[in-house]
């Protein structure tokens, strides 16, 4: 099925794929109820907020910084924070998969675009202002276009801590391993605890860290700045990951920022070929 997801090429083909009924359970069953699911607008559309509001609730209901750690740990895989897990093999013995914190939650592809003063840098951040506003708003906030800012201020001081592309490239720097102790005094505040427990990750293991002061300041960040500030940060990312399966004014506002403000994209793909790729990245293996 992976096969066919990724040799399709034609409306044809995708028909074919929509007409099949592969049995319940079955992974051919998960890809075509995804595929299909993800071309089904009226559907989308009719559904409105409803895929969102649990998420949208969790964020309403973190209390302290130990529970802004534990959403960031549970939105793994789903939603881009800034402290992200991966796994990859250990540098220092390449036949043992151990996992890694590094630095990401960012809305603009990186910390150039917030902080440099060219003018392609300066009008992604007018379009990305714009467009937070938009997903706030539709969302039902009234303050959309201030909530939108104080997001954006809390990304930018986010970025600033962040390593550049060309610094993130250097294994050997990025090579940290860190016990649980070492962690702790690392980042003071942050609690890795219900991070990695929310995670799903083993706890005592030791973690490779990619970008060790990042980390040090972002424990900085999340005691400096407001909780509120990072409810509405949390609120955007969500919003902005989801906003492909939202209703059209959603999926309108995603498309004229990442593809055209951002990638320089002057025509939208069909619906069935995005499908095919979200698909793919989904379900892919």
């Amino acid at each position: 099925w992976c096969a066919c997801i990724r040799g399709v090429e034609s409306g044809g083909l995708v028909e074919g794929l929509r007409a099949t009924h592969p049995a319940d359970g079955t992974n051919a069953q998960k890809v075509n109820d995804y595929f299909r699911s993800y071309l089904d607008e009226a559907a989308i559309d009719k559904a409105g907020l409803a895929p969102v509001e649990p998420s949208l609730k969790d964020v309403d209901s973190v209390e302290d910084a130990g529970m802004l750690l534990g959403l960031m740990g549970r939105w793994q895989g789903v939603v881009r924070t800034p402290l992200a897990v991966d796994s990859n093999p250990d540098l220092d013995d390449p036949t043992v998969y151990v996992a890694d914190f590094r630095q990401g939650g960012l809305g603009l592809p990186d910390r150039d675009y917030y902080l440099k003063a060219d003018e392609r840098f300066a009008k992604a951040r007018t379009a990305y202002a714009h467009y937070l506003t938009t997903l706030f708003t539709l969302s039902g906030d009234a303050d959309g276009p201030a909530h939108a800012a104080a997001g954006i201020a809390l990304e930018t001081k986010i970025a600033a801590a962040q390593w550049p592309r060309d610094k993130t490239r250097d294994p050997k720097l990025g090579h940290n391993p860190k016990t649980p102790a070492e962690l702790a005094a690392l980042a003071p505040g942050l609690d890795f605890p219900t991070f990695e427990a929310q995670a799903q990750l083993q706890p005592g293991r030791i973690i490779i860290v990619r970008q060790p002061d990042y980390v040090t300041a972002l424990a900085g960040l999340v005691k400096s700045e407001p909780l509120d500030t990072w409810k509405l940060y949390m609120k955007a990312r969500r919003l902005d990951e989801a906003a492909a399966v939202l209703p059209a004014a959603f999926r309108d506002a995603s498309f004229q920022f990442h593809d055209v403000a951002i990638a320089g994209v002057k025509e939208q793909q069909p619906r069935w070929q995005q499908a095919v790729a979200q698909t793919n990245a989904a379900l892919g293996e």
